[in-house]
């Protein structure tokens, strides 16, 4: 059990940090022995452990006991070098000394980690309160330099082998369903349903343009084939087939959609009224952003989108704003959502510090727009759902991919090659630390003039070996259920799950892993169990 000492002030930020790192905890009681003590910007010493962590960027009174030196770094470039990761830190950071005689250096190039072994314990001094990065994470989310960075995964990475390498037995429910690696959540934003909803506006001036001229400079760059060029310019040529509708509309794409996917469910995320543009953040409205659809629309294909086990959501316009027009914005779509979990994303990522109470107020039980619009990578530093601090049940399932950050020229500007790179490394990294890519390819992304469905079918291909492919709604579900397992200590002080908290349900079955069960010195080794098999032979023993 992990006893944490913690200002109260930030308990809530402790309370989710332990659904992101799920394993056995409590806040500190005094005069009571733990394997672990964690403090934060605080220490006691009424709190009674063998292992000792403490976070601060502060000098404390465990400091001075311990003949710690605690200097504030005033760099403004602030990056921790732990385990060999450079880890930014975005709040307050300070080199850790002592004499050299008594610590060992835990960072590769600073003292910002150290680690002190005395008679009666060992303490692992760190120079940042951890508590100060998560919550910057999950209220602000990083810079764009550092998108690719998944810096909680890290921090939650270093803390558990902080505990797990002292030969610490210690109970986790990982971020993986059982038989499975990871999850995908493949979504699309339904912007453009289809070609013949759009007049001469600057939204066919634009695919003109592109399919025309731009197709030169794309083969030019080695980015579409010369069949690609030809492709495209047929269909800018067809414009007044697909507005007389005499022929199939080149970016209906649902059905292309669920034939590429197969067995892998994705969920279409639909603006619900045709021609509003909503308000800008500077509270202006922009006509590029009004769409030439509304839900009522596309019914047909959205009944097809539903009967082939795929998920709506709403792509919402002013939702991010107010609960009203979240709730109006829902109420035009609610008629397809099928599901007790309801998901919204923003048109555009529209967003700001109160759009979650707003939107869990409105009635939705996850979001999706946590995500950057110019690059792939972590926004909140992590493939895992989370709470965000000021909502009450609402998760935030942040998105990671992007087809126009890859590919537009005013972002990226990749070709297919570099894209996949970028695509593929978020992938191993899921593949590594659990958790969720959520992955967003716009409805008319596999029609020219884009065609960019290669990697969207090579993505698929290459993840569908390990990881689960559900809807964003059953997604959520599955975290929902493991935040909802509880542990408790039995008689004997052994950290058990509470049989209570544990369901069985159709979704796939959560894991519990055991480090350190049976190391014969082999620190951080674990193993993994079916967590339902493991409670019913606990009640049997």
């Amino acid at each position: 059990m992990i006893g944490v000492v913690a200002d109260s002030k930030q308990h809530d930020v402790v309370c989710e940090l332990f659904e992101l790192f799920k394993t056995p905890w409590e806040f500190a009681q005094s005069r009571k022995s733990y394997e672990v003590a964690l403090f934060f910007d605080k220490s006691s010493s009424f709190i009674k452990a063998d292992l000792t962590i403490v976070y601060s960027s502060k000098e404390l009174a465990i400091d001075k006991a311990a003949g710690i030196k605690v200097e504030p770094n005033e760099c403004p470039i602030k990056l921790a070098n732990i385990e060999s990761r450079d880890i930014p830190i975005y709040k307050n950071l300070s080199s850790i000394n002592a004499e050299e005689s008594k610590y060992q250096l835990l960072s590769k190039e600073n003292s910002i980690a150290i680690k002190i072994g005395t008679p009666n314990k060992t303490i692992i001094r760190i120079g940042y309160n951890l508590l100060e990065e998560v919550e910057f994470l999950l209220e602000s989310g990083q810079p764009l330099e550092n998108a690719r960075v998944p810096t909680l995964d890290y921090h939650l990475d270093y803390l558990r082998s902080s505990i797990v390498n002292q030969g610490v037995k210690l109970l986790e429910i990982p971020p993986s369903p059982e038989n499975f690696k990871f999850i995908v959540c493949l979504s699309h934003d339904v912007d453009h349903p289809k070609l013949a909803f759009h007049s001469i506006d600057h939204t066919t001036i634009g695919f003109f343009y592109r399919a025309i001229f731009g197709s030169i400079f794309r083969v030019a760059s080695g980015r579409i084939t010369l069949k690609g060029l030809l492709r495209n310019w047929l269909a800018a040529l067809s414009l007044p087939l697909y507005w007389a509708r005499l022929t199939k509309d080149i970016w209906d794409s649902f059905k292309q959609y669920i034939e590429i996917e197969g067995k892998a469910r994705s969920t279409f995320f639909v603006i619900p009224f045709k021609n509003i543009s909503g308000k800008a953040p500077s509270g202006q409205k922009n006509k590029k952003r009004a769409a030439g659809y509304g839900a009522s629309d596309i019914e047909t294909d959205l009944r097809e989108v539903l009967s082939s086990g795929r998920e709506i959501g709403l792509h919402g316009l002013d939702a991010w704003r107010s609960s009203s027009s979240g709730k109006k914005e829902l109420d035009q779509v609610s008629s397809f959502i099928t599901r007790p979990e309801i998901g919204v994303r923003m048109h555009w990522l529209y967003f700001d510090e109160t759009s979650h109470v707003k939107l869990e107020k409105a009635g939705f039980t996850y979001d999706s727009t946590i995500g950057y619009n110019a690059c792939p990578g972590y926004r909140a530093g992590t493939t895992q759902a989370y709470k965000p601090l000021k909502a009450e049940q609402l998760l935030e399932l942040p998105m990671h991919i992007m087809d126009t950050s890859l590919f537009y020229p005013s972002y990226l500007h990749l070709t297919e090659e570099e894209a996949e790179e970028q695509v593929l490394e978020i992938g191993q990294h899921a593949n590594d630390h659990g958790g969720t890519v959520t992955v967003n390819w716009h409805d008319r992304s596999l029609a020219p003039e884009r065609q960019w469905g290669s990697l969207y079918a090579k993505m698929i291909k290459e993840w569908s070996d390990d990881a689960w492919f559900p809807c964003m709604a059953e997604a959520a579900s599955w975290f929902r259920k493991r935040r909802t397992i509880k542990f408790c200590q039995s008689k004997s002080g052994e950290c058990r799950i509470d049989p209570a908290t544990v369901t069985k349900d159709n979704l796939p079955q959560l894991i519990l892993r055991i480090y350190n069960h049976d190391t014969s010195n082999h620190f951080g080794t674990y193993t993994d169990r079916n967590l339902l098999d493991w409670v019913q032979q606990a009640d049997v023993a």
